[in-house]
């Protein structure tokens, strides 16, 4: 199999998008997982948009970090199964609009990451 993006002068590669994450990777793990715990304790308190500030706060990104950003999008996913479709955009206007950006690359990572898994 010969992948021809790597011969494509205009494809951009995830390390010129962002930097690598500042964080150690075992650290963000660390805070990923403890995200999750307190997000699952948290949704019992009904504050949707609250929660999922919370849960993009920080968020992992660049490479070397893919575990917590499945545990990311995982925490993400478990917030917006447990709401009614009908409140989620007016959870979505609540955030602020570095959530809001983050979201959209929470959602970006698993848009990918499903697109490798096919691919393969």
């Amino acid at each position: 199999k010969i992948d021809t993006d790597a011969y494509d002068g205009d494809v951009i590669q995830e390390t010129e998008l962002v930097g690598p994450e500042f964080r150690d990777p075992a650290q963000v793990i660390v805070d990923a997982k403890q995200k999750h715990g307190d997000v699952r304790s948290a949704l019992a308190r009904n504050d949707v948009t609250g929660v999922l500030s919370i849960a993009l706060d920080r968020a992992p990104y660049g490479p070397n970090v893919d575990e917590a950003k499945n545990l990311t999008l995982q925490t993400v996913a478990s917030i917006l199964n447990s709401t009614r479709l009908a409140d989620i955009p007016a959870v979505l206007k609540g955030l602020s609009a570095e959530s809001q950006d983050t979201g959209m690359n929470v959602v970006g990572f698993y848009v990918a990451a499903c697109r490798r898994f096919r691919l393969r």
